[in-house]
């Protein structure tokens, strides 16, 4: 596995594969999502990291994604701000009604399973 250009950023200059882009991605997001989840709590970041048993230095280089924290200091973070771990680790898509299922075994292509969504969703509102 060859190496991506390097990438100069606050991590010094990094060899990147598929997966280490992926992990640094997932580290930042998760640090996006610790500064969202803080502010919405109306914790400073003195508050939150005293109460997870962490630095507040520490706290700010987790949420910038400068460092990658442990799974016991995410969940100590989740914890202190009384959500789930899965709210701080799990990427949340916008929520959508989900679509009723096709069945895969009648040989429709996905633009066809598409238009009978569709239809099926423009059916329901005719009730």
């Amino acid at each position: 596995m060859g190496c991506y250009p390097k990438r100069q950023d606050a991590l010094g200059s990094v060899c990147l594969t598929p997966h280490t882009e992926q992990a640094l991605d997932i580290y930042t997001l998760a640090g996006k999502k610790l500064r969202a989840l803080r502010n919405q709590a109306g914790r400073t970041q003195e508050d939150l990291a005293e109460a997870a048993g962490i630095t507040p230095a520490f706290l700010s280089y987790l949420e910038n994604g400068r460092k990658k924290g442990s799974l016991v200091t995410y969940a100590k973070l989740a914890k202190a701000l009384g959500v789930e771990l899965g709210q701080v680790l799990v990427e949340q898509g916008p929520k959508t009604k989900p679509y009723p299922a096709i069945p895969l075994d009648l040989g429709l292509s996905v633009a066809e399973a598409k238009a009978v969504r569709q239809l099926v969703k423009t059916l329901r509102k005719g009730r």
